[in-house]
């Protein structure tokens, strides 16, 4: 019982203190970004998808052509070149319309797109 009052007297005392050592240690924190809405945001992830995807999409492509080389007829090396260069256009082309798809989206639920910039 002792040990009960002990810790219930000192759980009293940590929570009057508390709000002291919570004001004391203030943080400062600062955006990392280079913009302040989630707008800027989407069209920043837009932007970054259009140039990862062209710079893919150029290599696979490149990738499907070697594939064309040395694929020496047999069908199935044709068919997983043609597979290879469908997505790599498949995926240009998603990064190509990435920032329309955005201004599509914000129109569609109201939002000025024209200020996200």
């Amino acid at each position: 019982m002792k040990v009960f009052k002990f810790v219930n007297a000192y759980a009293v005392i940590l929570t009057i203190l508390t709000p002291a050592f919570v004001h004391a240690a203030t943080i400062d924190i600062t955006n990392p970004f280079k913009f302040d809405t989630f707008c800027g945001l989407i069209v920043a992830l837009a932007q970054a998808l259009f140039v990862i995807s062209v710079a893919v999409g150029t290599v696979v492509i490149v990738y499907a052509g070697f594939l064309f080389m040395t694929s020496s007829g047999e069908p199935g090396k044709i068919k997983t070149a043609k597979d290879a260069l469908f997505f790599a256009i498949l995926g240009i082309l998603v990064g190509v319309s990435a920032r329309g798809i955005v201004a599509v989206i914000y129109n569609f639920f109201g939002a000025s797109f024209s200020s996200c910039s």
